[in-house]
């Protein structure tokens, strides 16, 4: 459903009343329709609850060491990219994991059966 307001819905993203828009009586049945006891999330008694605080708590910290985590890559970006062959050093380093990738890939290929291998992995033995 939409709303003469929406600002979607507005040439240019006029955001004018949306305001009005979104603290306005909606219809019955509809999902902005709420009782007061619901809170204003519409989850009545989730607010009190101390397993959802707990929860939110948890995904606050996280968030808080994924920010700090991003800020210590882009401290060691910057160095990289400020010091002396520091963006040589970083493509070496990512040519040596691409050579030792396909090292990788090359030893678990599994080797032809026409017994041009010295050493096959599996004897066949005939049963009559």
């Amino acid at each position: 459903m939409t709303h003469p307001s929406d600002p979607s819905t507005q040439p240019d993203g006029d955001w004018g009343d949306f305001d009005d828009w979104t603290t306005e009586q909606a219809p019955a049945g509809d999902a902005r329709d709420r009782s007061a006891s619901a809170g204003p999330h519409g989850f009545a008694g989730l607010e009190d609850d101390p397993r959802v605080q707990a929860g939110v708590e948890h995904l606050q910290r996280a968030a808080r060491e994924v920010i700090a985590a991003s800020r210590s890559l882009l401290d060691v970006a910057e160095e990289l990219v400020e010091s002396p062959g520091g963006i040589t050093r970083v493509f070496t380093m990512l040519g040596d994991l691409g050579d030792l990738a396909q090292r990788a890939v090359r030893q678990s290929e599994p080797r032809s059966d026409d017994g041009s291998d010295p050493d096959p992995p599996v004897q066949r033995i005939p049963v009559s």
